[in-house]
Protein backbone atom coordinates (compact mmCIF):
# COMPACT_ATOMS: atom_id res chain seq x y z
CA UNK A 1 0.00 0.00 0.00
CA UNK A 2 1.07 3.26 -0.50
CA UNK A 3 2.25 5.66 2.35
CA UNK A 4 0.80 9.33 2.61
CA UNK A 5 3.01 11.72 4.42
CA UNK A 6 1.39 14.28 6.27
CA UNK A 7 4.04 17.56 4.82
CA UNK A 8 5.24 17.96 1.55
CA UNK A 9 8.37 15.82 0.83
CA UNK A 10 9.28 18.62 -2.19
CA UNK A 11 9.38 20.85 0.82
CA UNK A 12 12.09 18.57 2.75
CA UNK A 13 14.12 18.21 -0.20
CA UNK A 14 14.13 21.81 -1.19
CA UNK A 15 15.66 22.64 2.22
CA UNK A 16 18.22 19.52 2.64
CA UNK A 17 19.34 20.79 -1.45
CA UNK A 18 19.45 24.78 -0.03
CA UNK A 19 21.46 23.91 3.24
CA UNK A 20 23.79 21.41 1.46
CA UNK A 21 23.04 18.94 4.22
CA UNK A 22 23.67 16.13 1.42
CA UNK A 23 26.97 17.10 0.87
CA UNK A 24 27.07 18.03 4.97
CA UNK A 25 26.58 14.38 5.52
CA UNK A 26 28.47 12.63 3.27
CA UNK A 27 31.53 14.37 5.72
CA UNK A 28 30.16 13.37 8.69
CA UNK A 29 32.24 11.16 10.88
CA UNK A 30 29.50 8.36 11.59
CA UNK A 31 28.11 7.37 8.00
CA UNK A 32 24.33 6.34 9.05
CA UNK A 33 22.82 8.77 5.75
CA UNK A 34 21.35 7.35 3.07
CA UNK A 35 19.08 8.88 -0.04
CA UNK A 36 16.53 7.74 -0.29
CA UNK A 37 13.35 7.94 -2.47
CA UNK A 38 10.06 8.77 -1.11
CA UNK A 39 6.88 9.38 -3.33
CA UNK A 40 8.85 9.86 -6.32
CA UNK A 41 11.55 12.67 -4.17
CA UNK A 42 14.81 11.79 -3.55
CA UNK A 43 16.04 12.83 0.58
CA UNK A 44 18.59 12.45 2.59
CA UNK A 45 17.41 10.14 5.67
CA UNK A 46 19.41 9.21 9.03
CA UNK A 47 18.86 5.82 10.36
CA UNK A 48 16.06 5.17 7.89
CA UNK A 49 14.18 8.27 8.74
CA UNK A 50 13.63 11.66 7.26
CA UNK A 51 16.24 14.78 8.13
CA UNK A 52 14.49 17.75 8.60
CA UNK A 53 15.91 20.91 8.15
CA UNK A 54 16.25 23.47 10.91
CA UNK A 55 13.64 25.60 9.37
CA UNK A 56 10.88 22.95 9.18
CA UNK A 57 11.49 21.69 12.71
CA UNK A 58 8.18 24.26 13.69
CA UNK A 59 6.51 23.06 10.66
CA UNK A 60 6.55 19.26 11.44
CA UNK A 61 6.27 20.12 15.38
CA UNK A 62 3.06 21.86 14.54
CA UNK A 63 1.49 19.50 12.12
CA UNK A 64 2.10 16.55 14.83
CA UNK A 65 1.23 18.42 17.56
CA UNK A 66 -2.46 19.86 16.20
CA UNK A 67 -3.05 16.31 14.23
CA UNK A 68 -2.42 14.34 17.53
CA UNK A 69 -4.75 16.72 19.48
CA UNK A 70 -1.92 17.88 22.04
CA UNK A 71 -0.22 14.20 22.97
CA UNK A 72 1.99 15.45 25.26
CA UNK A 73 5.89 15.25 24.88
CA UNK A 74 6.29 11.25 25.04
CA UNK A 75 3.95 10.39 22.70
CA UNK A 76 4.53 13.25 20.76
CA UNK A 77 8.46 12.63 19.89
CA UNK A 78 7.71 8.56 19.14
CA UNK A 79 5.43 10.05 16.64
CA UNK A 80 7.97 12.44 14.94
CA UNK A 81 10.60 10.08 15.42
CA UNK A 82 8.65 7.47 13.41
CA UNK A 83 9.64 8.81 10.08
CA UNK A 84 11.26 12.38 10.83
CA UNK A 85 14.86 13.20 12.88
CA UNK A 86 16.82 16.47 13.82
CA UNK A 87 19.44 17.93 16.20
CA UNK A 88 17.27 18.44 19.60
CA UNK A 89 14.25 16.67 18.55
CA UNK A 90 13.24 15.62 22.33
CA UNK A 91 14.31 19.39 23.44
CA UNK A 92 12.45 20.84 20.26
CA UNK A 93 9.35 18.87 21.13
CA UNK A 94 9.35 19.78 25.04
CA UNK A 95 9.57 23.05 24.74
CA UNK A 96 6.42 23.25 21.95
CA UNK A 97 4.12 21.83 24.18
CA UNK A 98 5.91 23.87 27.56
CA UNK A 99 4.43 26.53 25.33
CA UNK A 100 1.27 25.36 24.57
CA UNK A 101 -1.69 26.44 27.02
CA UNK A 102 -3.86 23.42 26.34
CA UNK A 103 -1.15 21.26 27.21
CA UNK A 104 -0.42 22.90 30.29
CA UNK A 105 -3.53 23.55 31.45
CA UNK A 106 -4.75 19.61 30.29
CA UNK A 107 -0.95 18.22 31.45
CA UNK A 108 -1.27 14.97 34.38
CA UNK A 109 0.46 15.57 37.56
CA UNK A 110 1.04 12.82 40.12
CA UNK A 111 0.07 13.69 43.57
Amino acid sequence: SECEFPLDVRMFRHHQLKENLMSEAAKAKHNNFTVKEVEGVMLLHLDNKIVVHHSKKDKVLDRYHYALCHPGTKRMEESIRAMYTWKGLRKDVMRWCKHCDKCQRCKKTSH
